[in-house]
């Protein structure tokens, strides 16, 4: 890796690391919960963690919608060499056949910060709401799995 490509590579990193915090703090921060009124999960980021780190429910589909939404909205602040940052170090462009400063749509980027930052940091948060909840669903005939 040239110095060109790990100061890009670098940037993009910052740049995802930054968002990714900002939409956990927000996700953490929210109470309209999907598990229903028995649930030890007390935030919306509490259910996504175990969504990731479990099986993905019937309301998948409104979690990543919620995430990507909120990525979105922080990708609209960036300048476009930053969108253009972000946009190489995923596999859909290549800098060598795109010359230009192209970035890919904030869809794209989204579900990229997504899949490889926040999803990321969901698998391996952890917090006694969290566990409880994956513990009750181990749990068959008296056995733990």
């Amino acid at each position: 890796m040239n110095i060109s490509e790990r100061v890009t590579s670098e940037l993009a990193n910052y740049l995802c690391e930054k968002i990714s915090q900002k939409v956990i703090r927000l996700l953490q921060k929210r109470k309209d919960l999907l598990s229903g009124d028995q649930s030890t999960l007390k935030t919306t980021w509490d259910e996504i963690c175990v969504q990731v780190q479990g099986d993905e429910s019937y309301y998948w589909g409104a979690y990543d919608h919620t995430v990507c939404s909120l990525i979105e909205g922080y990708l609209e602040e960036l300048q476009q060499y930053e969108l253009v940052a972000i946009s190489l170090q995923t596999d859909e462009i290549d800098y060598e056949d795109e010359p230009e400063w192209v970035a890919l749509s904030h869809d794209d980027l989204a579900s990229y910060i997504a899949r490889n930052y926040v999803y990321a940091k969901a698998m391996n948060w952890s917090n006694h709401r969290i566990t409880a909840y994956l513990d009750s669903f181990c749990e068959y005939d008296g056995y733990t799995y």
